[in-house]
């Protein structure tokens, strides 16, 4: 069973806690915050949807969740997304930190999604905020 743990601290930093063999899920894994928050994070992410569905119609987006970190829901979706050579799978999610919202994006080629989508749910599950 594969066991990660992303530490967020108060510069909003992700800190890998433990991480197997050089796994490369971090370099593939983006996090960053922005303004405070006023409602729910699903329904928060899905303005973000909505919005992205507006401005990037090729993508194609699949589905939305949410996923609780011990008390601490995690909003998440995921799309397929085109580039020059192919295309890629994303998962973004969502979630409180202190009085403002983080946003996180993974990313990786589409053809690995089924592999990847498991482990990176599984990863928001173990989020822990000090």
């Amino acid at each position: 069973m594969l066991e990660f743990l992303v530490f967020v601290d108060s510069r909003f930093q992700a800190l890998p806690l433990w991480q197997p063999h050089s796994t490369p899920l971090l370099k593939r894994l983006g996090i960053s915050h922005g303004p405070p928050y006023t409602s729910r994070p699903l329904k928060r992410l899905k303005k973000i949807q909505d919005d992205m569905k507006k401005i990037w119609k090729q993508n194609v987006f699949y589905d939305m969740g949410e996923v609780y970190a011990d008390m601490l829901p995690v909003a998440w979706m995921d799309f397929k997304s085109f580039c020059l050579n192919g295309s890629l799978y994303n998962l973004l999610f969502l979630f409180d930190f202190e009085e403002r919202t983080v946003l996180g994006n993974f990313h990786c080629v589409f053809s690995e999604y089924d592999i990847w989508k498991p482990v990176v749910l599984k990863l928001l599950t173990t989020i822990q905020i000090d």
